[in-house]
């Protein structure tokens, strides 16, 4: 449109300045200015046209070439490009690039106990380079608009009612696989590639939150009385096992003692006196329980 304006503009300076030229001489008035005027808006006109025909295509975009009419013509690669002065160029992206869409108030996925979800869904996706022109073609330079903005949280949304609300804080990478790939699924026609996807910030509503919070507390107490009866069971087999064991101690000492009465003798008269090492019977005085071996046959 703007190389149109400044070939109607300077055509007429040109037309003008020959006109001028040609003309009836009149005083005061000179052939050489209007040849002048035309060469001058003849030049003026090439330069701009040169101008208007370059375009810079950046390291990463792909030029879309329209006619004056607004049909595309083709495209061009990145760097310093030529095209007819009546045609325009639009560069559009070609890397990877980052859609952040959030999930959060009224615009919350659900899950499939109907618990309110909010989360932050990260999408890094790349035109395909080789089919740009196919892209603008069928759905538009407002591609983004059109298969992103609301396919993305519709698709993240199905996904999250397919799980529950405990399902998707233990489950987040199955959640995250899935929408990638129905995002790739669905993109894939438009020769959009979805890269990868991640989901952030997942977060629930407060009275669900405060709910978990109060489980947790249960399940700690569960825990702790759990932990005290096992302490007790533990003291009451330990004590159990002592009792057992004190009560086999006196049976074999029973046993020894039965086997070895002197040995309950000896002990006696330890007891007696613990230093004594001569111990003198007189007749019926002479301890009971002195083995009869140490009392002679006169009781001394």
């Amino acid at each position: 449109m703007a190389w149109l304006v400044l070939t109607i503009v300077f055509g007429i300076a040109a037309i003008g300045g020959v006109v001028w030229a040609r003309g009836v001489p009149v005083a005061g008035r000179s052939r050489t200015t209007g040849y002048l005027i035309a060469g001058g808006s003849a030049l003026v006109w090439l330069v701009l046209t040169f101008f208007l025909s370059i375009h810079t295509v950046g390291q990463r975009q792909v030029g879309i070439v329209y006619n004056f009419s607004g049909t595309i013509s083709g495209k061009k690669n990145s760097g310093v490009v030529l095209t007819a002065p009546w045609q325009h160029i639009k560069t559009e992206n070609i890397a990877i690039q980052k859609e952040v869409f959030s999930f959060d108030g009224s615009n919350s996925a659900v899950s499939k106990d109907q618990q309110p979800i909010t989360a932050t869904l990260v999408v890094n996706y790349q035109v395909e380079p080789l089919s740009v022109v196919t892209l603008y073609k069928t759905v538009g330079p407002s591609w983004k608009t059109v298969l992103l903005d609301g396919r993305v949280p519709q698709d993240f949304k199905e996904t999250t009612a397919q799980f529950t609300s405990p399902q998707i804080t233990l489950n987040r990478p199955a959640l995250r696989k899935i929408t990638l790939a129905r995002l790739r699924r669905e993109l894939s026609p438009y020769d959009i590639r979805v890269v990868d996807v991640f989901v952030n910030n997942v977060g629930y509503s407060r009275s669900y939150t405060n709910a978990i919070e109060a489980k947790q507390v249960q399940v700690q107490a569960a825990l702790q009385a759990e932990a005290k009866v096992a302490q007790a069971q533990a003291e009451a087999q330990q004590a159990v096992a002592k009792a057992r064991g004190d009560a086999e101690a006196i049976a074999l000492r029973g046993r020894a003692l039965h086997n070895n009465p002197e040995v309950l003798r000896l002990e006696a008269i330890d007891k007696l006196n613990p230093n004594a090492q001569v111990v003198i019977c007189t007749g019926q005085t002479c301890p009971a329980f002195l083995p009869s071996g140490l009392i002679g046959s006169n009781g001394k």
